[in-house]
């Protein structure tokens, strides 16, 4: 079927994923107990999908695009919130995750971590302490932590900062 990184929704029932052929990668959602697959967007040669991630209510899935991050509904496909990408960040990234609240995400840019508020302006970022490359994040379901590794096997955990802590 040619899905890929596939995430279940919160309740078990869905996940978003991304399906890839003949040089493009849609937005799915995949109905886990049948296996029935919906295309939500489309992909083209200028416009992939990757790595989409539902929200922790499960009413949305965030995915990554080269210039932010944006939001749909998961009953309809509907696009409902875009968080560009700031203008000092790298364009060429690895992984993101979003806070539980939306109020900023994470983005790993080789070997940064950016924290970038849902306004689009980079807030701060951890320089890499001698790593190779930032390879994922995940925001702790607080808001207050977060968790990255590497391409050399570990894994860090890091305190965000105050301004982006969920209240």
């Amino acid at each position: 079927a040619g899905i890929e990184d596939a995430d279940p929704s919160p309740d078990g029932m869905t996940a978003a994923a991304v399906r890839c052929s003949a040089g493009r990668c849609d937005l799915v959602r995949v109905t886990l107990a049948s296996g029935k697959i919906e295309t939500l967007a489309a992909g083209s040669p200028l416009r992939a999908y990757y790595r989409p991630r539902c929200s922790p209510d499960g009413r949305t899935i965030w995915q990554v695009i080269y210039r932010g991050m944006l939001s749909r509904e998961v009953a309809t496909g509907k696009s409902v919130e875009h968080i560009p990408g700031p203008s000092g960040v790298p364009r060429v990234f690895n992984e993101s995750a979003v806070a539980p609240d939306q109020s900023f995400f994470a983005r790993c840019v080789g070997r940064d971590l950016w924290i970038i508020k849902s306004s689009g302006e980079p807030e701060f970022a951890v320089k890499n302490d001698g790593r190779k490359s930032f390879t994922a994040a995940a925001v702790h379901p607080t808001g207050r932590f977060l968790a990255a590794t590497s391409n050399d096997a570990t894994v860090k955990i890091y305190v965000a900062a105050p301004s982006s802590i969920a209240s």
